[in-house]
């Protein structure tokens, strides 16, 4: 009989597995404290919010700006939704640091606030995150008329927007495997890889269609989805995800990528000496592939809870 004392080789590989993750996020909570530290430094009074990535003191910084222009405040990019959660923990313990003007944004996704209690400092997305806010029927209209210099009540925004809906629906057709698998994994708590947002390889598409080019055994690469793991074994998980909007609660950045595609083809068409989809070549200067998060978050009109979060705290 085995010493209950004793570890068998899977065990220490388990445990010296789970003690490398814990003293992993040990050293991101330091990071990230670090990082909070300093910026408090140079910023003794001023408002603090901390965000997940790149894109998102661009977006919120238009945003917040079309809400409430005398409101001032400072980004704290804190790489990733886990870090920025991480952060107000550590914060919240910490009674000699007063984090009453700090504040936290994070993307809902399909796994939401993680467990975490919500509060008055922390705002949510309404939907999967801020890509979803920007790809929209609104937002291709006015890219029509303001950058590929279409007439307003033309028949040729009218066709262009139904060209534009068209190729999204059959775009969510193509990535839906992959959504499904996504959501599988952060509500079953599935540990997963990390995402690929750069699927062009996984989906082609055209102004004419979008077709997949994935299959199951593509998901590993795709999202990270772990050898073994049967998304179609799961019946509750497949109808918790049934019940989601592909544009507002799928993922964001997959969709974001499919909008570029398509106005990044649009711009080619315009330009060229007989167009396909435009009655007539005009120069345009337009590029979809550069700064484009800035571009379109100043086309939308700031999500309602949004509005009433940045009241609260500007007040």
């Amino acid at each position: 009989m085995r010493d209950s004392r004793q570890l068998t080789a899977t065990e220490e590989v388990k445990r010296s597995g789970l003690t490398e993750r814990m003293r992993a996020a040990r050293q991101k909570d330091v990071v990230v404290l670090q990082g909070y530290n300093t910026l408090r430094s140079k910023h003794p009074g001023d408002v603090v919010i901390a965000l997940e990535g790149d894109d998102d003191p661009i977006f919120y910084k238009t945003c917040i700006r079309n809400i409430d222009s005398s409101f001032k405040w400072v980004p704290l990019v804190c790489r990733g939704k886990d870090n920025v959660l991480a952060l107000r923990e550590l914060l919240l313990r910490n009674t000699d640091e007063d984090a009453s003007r700090t504040y936290y944004m994070v993307d809902k996704d399909y796994d939401h606030l993680k467990g975490h209690i919500p509060g008055p400092n922390l705002y949510c997305t309404p939907g999967y995150s801020i890509e979803n806010l920007l790809v929209t029927s609104s937002v291709f209209e006015e890219l029509l008329v303001g950058e590929y210099k279409c007439a307003v009540g033309e028949d040729e925004i009218t066709e262009l927007k139904a060209m534009f809906e068209e190729r999204l629906n059959e775009f969510f057709d193509a990535i839906k495997l992959a959504n499904r698998a996504l959501h599988y994994c952060r509500v079953k708590g599935v540990r997963s890889g990390s995402v690929d947002n750069r699927i062009k390889q996984y989906v082609s598409v055209t102004l004419d269609a979008v077709i997949s080019n994935y299959e199951k055994d593509d998901l590993e690469r795709l999202i990270g989805l772990p050898e073994g793991a049967d998304i179609f074994d799961c019946n509750d998980t497949a109808t918790k995800f049934g019940e989601l909007d592909p544009a507002d609660d799928w993922r964001g950045k997959f969709t974001l990528f499919f909008f570029v595609e398509l106005l990044a083809q649009l711009q080619e068409d315009r330009c060229s000496s007989e167009p396909v989809k435009f009655k007539e070549r005009r120069k345009i200067t337009f590029n979809p592939k550069s700064s484009i998060v800035r571009v379109l978050s100043s086309m939308i009109d700031p999500p309602s809870c949004l509005s009433a979060f940045i009241a609260r705290i500007a007040a």
